[in-house]
């Protein structure tokens, strides 16, 4: 069982994602602790990239239900990241999706844009390999 596609937005509440704390134009991406921010992708490259200090900053994922706060849990079942009061309001909803298994979420140091970069790659490295089909030559009589 998982969230369907619009689940998400119509459980939010239809909100707006969180602007980042820098630029204020882009939507948030992730939450950094240390600097208790909520960073687009492209400031979070510029700032965490500064100096030596700031590459030891704990960052996680924002909330993929609200968009309005980092992100505490990740739900196997339904592969999302959550908030506290979206993991609340989820998991409370019904016997069975008080059985999901959640665990905290894992905090980054590397860049956001790496952390994609190496989870797409790994992705594509699961997909099954198929033959190349031969293709056949056509004879003309």
């Amino acid at each position: 069982m998982g969230i369907r596609a619009g689940g998400w937005r119509a459980m939010a509440g239809g909100l707006v994602a969180k602007s980042c704390d820098s630029c204020k134009n882009c939507a948030a991406a992730l939450f950094c602790r240390a600097d208790s921010a909520f960073l687009c992708l492209t400031c979070d490259a510029k700032i965490h990239a500064a100096n030596k200090l700031a590459t030891r900053h704990e960052r996680v994922w924002m909330c993929e239900v609200c968009e309005q706060a980092p992100a505490s849990v990740t739900c196997k079942a339904d592969a999302a990241a959550l908030c506290v009061t979206c993991d609340a309001d989820i998991h409370s909803a019904n016997p069975l999706a008080r059985r999901h298994d959640r665990v905290p979420v894992e905090p980054f140091f590397d860049s956001a844009e790496s952390i994609i970069v190496k989870t797409a790659a790994a992705l594509l490295c699961r997909l099954p390999q198929f033959p190349t089909p031969k293709r056949h030559r056509s004879v003309s009589h």
